[in-house]
């Protein structure tokens, strides 16, 4: 009797160390695996998919292939894989979401500026608005805010690095899901089920370092409000590094520790910028919020950002869509295993329409 070979599919993405493919790039990999037993033949896949340098951000799809029908109706592909497997081999294959050609050592793919202090420099400028200067700062006492416009003083945050990547917030994370008893392998970090309370757990993990920052914030605008003599502070947040939130989510994230956490800021903006890429296409996205209304200073500021966001991409435009300088990088999935479950969190991708029939096979 033959041996029976099982096949596990899912979608991973590569981790850093991986030596071919980048951080944003996806794939479909399926792995057949012969063994009498198939727990122990996922578990050689589990082992085979870590060795490969790929993690998923799926959950698994589990099949015992009938022999019969791979022999005849499958194509020359799968037929070869399955008889390796059959000899005792772990065959590990993989397809790409993006383009083929999107490999490292080979083609560069495209990035975009990266909007920064400099860029909010101007911004603030256009409205009407400036830097402290060093007299006004008094930075050898106190820690002071960014910017003076009219009676206001605003403080900007920075926000470039990706929260999630925070083995503390994985592991907080991996008990919220660990704790709600679903069960299962695959836990995706954007869910859409969760109860009320348990959403609200899961926002104070993840807006725990914006939270900091607008405490932080506070105090900066509390120092220079009480030495300028200024009635208003504000906050800019400008985010191109934390994209595993969405930047309506991230907004109402900072609304709500303002309201909450402090009585010195009087108005909150919003900035964020992501980038995703095949390989071969690259789309930068801009976004300002609130997005309408608010007072006088917020609307002054928007139209003072998008007027010197398109300067910006005309500029760019005109020196040939350049790679030097200061480039945002795309979004890439972000996956991590903990108390006996795989999560991860995956961003959307310009997909290059490859072919998954394969996949379709000896069903």
């Amino acid at each position: 009797m033959s041996i029976p070979v099982h096949r596990f599919i899912v979608r991973a993405c590569p981790n850093a160390n991986h030596p071919k493919y980048f951080g944003w790039q996806t794939a479909l990999i399926c792995v057949f695996v012969g063994d009498a037993n198939r727990e122990r033949a996922f578990a050689k896949a589990q082992d085979a998919l870590h060795k490969a340098e790929w993690l998923p951000i799926g959950a698994f799809r589990k099949d015992t292939l009938i022999e019969r029908i791979v022999l005849d109706e499958g194509e020359a592909e799968v037929v070869a894989a399955y008889k390796e497997a059959q000899g005792g081999k772990t065959v590990l294959r993989a397809r790409t979401d993006q383009m083929p050609m999107a490999t490292k050592g080979r083609l560069p793919f495209m990035k975009a500026p990266r909007i920064g202090e400099f860029f909010l420099d101007k911004v603030v400028h256009r409205a009407g608005g400036r830097r402290l200067t060093s007299d006004e700062a008094d930075a050898q006492h106190r820690r002071n805010a960014d910017y003076i416009v009219g009676d206001s003083v605003i403080e900007l945050k920075d926000i470039q690095e990706e929260g999630l990547l925070v083995p503390g917030r994985q592991d907080r994370l991996a008990q919220l899901f660990g704790s709600l008893g679903r069960g299962g392998e695959y836990a995706s970090l954007l869910p859409e089920d969760l109860s009320e309370i348990e959403w609200r757990q899961y926002m104070d993990i993840l807006g725990r370092p914006i939270q900091n920052q607008v405490k932080s914030a506070a105090k900066q605008i509390k120092a220079s409000r009480n030495h300028l003599g200024k009635s208003k502070g504000g906050v800019i947040f400008l985010n191109t590094g934390y994209s595993s939130i969405p930047h309506s989510l991230f907004h109402s994230l900072v609304k709500r520790y303002c309201e909450k956490d402090t009585q010195q800021v009087d108005f909150s903006i919003c900035i964020s910028s992501w980038l995703i890429t095949n390989g071969f296409e690259s789309e930068v996205f801009f976004s300002f919020s609130p997005k309408e209304g608010e007072c006088d200073l917020v609307t002054s500021l928007r139209n003072a950002f998008w007027l010197e966001i398109n300067l910006l991409m005309d500029s760019w435009a005109q020196k040939g869509f350049s790679q030097d300088g200061d480039l945002l990088q795309p979004m890439i999935p972000i996956a991590f295993r903990a108390h006996s479950m795989n999560h991860s969190f995956n961003p959307p991708v310009l997909s290059s329409e490859l072919d998954d029939e394969w996949m379709e096979d000896c069903e």
